[in-house]
């Protein structure tokens, strides 16, 4: 995006980039679409604030995107994809309010912005590791309805979601994290990741993760589903369309029932 740390995105890259944004937005459906910075809090390997790039230079990327969207509330701002390894937490906490801040300063005040956590956005992780600590993030634009928890869950055994067969529906880690919301203001989380494979495990597994999340909508607001687009049928978890326009099973008899 920016040629240069912390400068101008690039405008051919801005210009490829809002084909699919509006492409996404023209949908028949009326979407919501997520804008998702894919960094894992880093860049080059370092992380933000934490010996990589200055909150500075990641607040000025964020001002550019939230600047050029800033008049389209359907617009979500994913303001970064799993932060891991983290050397502290606290430390990305702070790097999260510098990034809302930023947004808001661009004049995007509308929109719903989704803030990560640790240990690669966990769902589970989430209450004991940063939740507390991102419960604090304040909105310059009022309140905390915008804000929304940014959490990620598999269900294959090693929760790393690489393989095609399920051993949890992760209930128990949701109703613990949905007691933690009500708990603290009724605050809400997305689930921004998930997926399986497209086995009976699976189907059986997601299924019910997916009709837990849809039952408790007053704390756990939604979930979008890895992956399709230039994932092709042959990925792990697939739900990329098959070439005779057929649904995947893990789409047809896991996520459909389950969206809104």
């Amino acid at each position: 995006m920016t040629p240069q740390l912390g400068g101008t995105i690039s405008s051919s890259f801005f210009s490829r980039y809002d084909a699919t944004v509006q492409a996404a937005l023209s949908a028949s459906t009326r979407p919501y679409v997520i804008l998702d910075l894919h960094n894992y809090a880093r860049w080059n390997g370092q992380i933000i604030a934490q010996g990589g790039p200055s909150n500075d230079q990641y607040a000025s990327i964020w001002s550019q995107i939230a600047a050029k969207y800033k008049n389209n509330p359907k617009i979500i701002f994913g303001i970064m994809n799993e932060p891991h390894d983290l050397q502290s937490v606290s430390t990305w906490v702070n790097s999260v309010q510098v990034a809302v801040n930023a947004i808001r300063s661009a004049g995007a005040t509308q929109q719903y912005i989704l803030i990560p956590g640790s240990s690669w956005s966990s769902a589970e992780a989430f209450p004991n590791e940063a939740g507390p600590m991102l419960l604090k993030v304040t909105d310059p634009a009022g309140g905390t309805s915008k804000l929304i928890f940014d959490v990620h869950k598999y269900l294959d055994y090693d929760n790393s979601g690489t393989h095609t067969e399920c051993t949890t529906n992760n209930v128990g880690v949701f109703t613990t994290l949905a007691n933690y919301l009500r708990q603290n203001g009724k605050r809400q989380a997305l689930l921004s990741e998930t997926g399986g494979g497209n086995t009976q495990s699976c189907v059986t597994a997601l299924k019910a993760q997916l009709a837990y999340i849809k039952s408790n909508s007053d704390v756990l607001t939604g979930f979008t589903i890895w992956s399709a687009g230039s994932f092709n049928t042959q990925y792990e978890l697939t739900v990329t369309p098959n070439s005779d326009g057929s649904d995947q099973l893990i789409w047809r008899d896991a996520v459909r029932p389950n969206l809104p």
